[in-house]
């Protein structure tokens, strides 16, 4: 186990999962109340849409997962393969870049 690369790289892609997860949730609302100047109830709201974000994406990526398995579309491993990357790259890109740099549009 300890010479197996897949083994390595679920676990190195995990701790910088966790590793992000974390920071994101400690540091989002200091920064929405000191850079944005969100009021406290504002922040609290959008503070949690990053985890509702991902949520809702995991929800919906596992019926279209099983969709494309019933249809036989695609083999269990394709899908399987196919969802690993998005999963993890949607869920980076809604909870980091892309709310975030909506949040950071000024007010029109």
């Amino acid at each position: 186990m300890m010479l197996s690369v897949p083994l390595w790289a679920i676990i190195v892609s995990q701790m910088c999962a966790n590793w992000g997860n974390c920071i994101l949730l400690t540091s989002l609302p200091t920064y929405m109340d000191t850079v944005l100047h969100f009021d406290l109830r504002q922040n609290a709201f959008l503070s949690a849409l990053p985890y509702l974000g991902g949520w809702a994406f995991s929800v919906i990526s596992g019926v279209v997962a099983d969709s494309l398995l019933e249809k036989e579309l695609l083999s269990v491993t394709a899908v399987r393969k196919i969802f690993t990357i998005t999963g993890k790259e949607g869920t980076f890109i809604l909870k980091g870049t892309g709310l975030g740099y909506l949040w950071t549009l000024p007010d029109v």
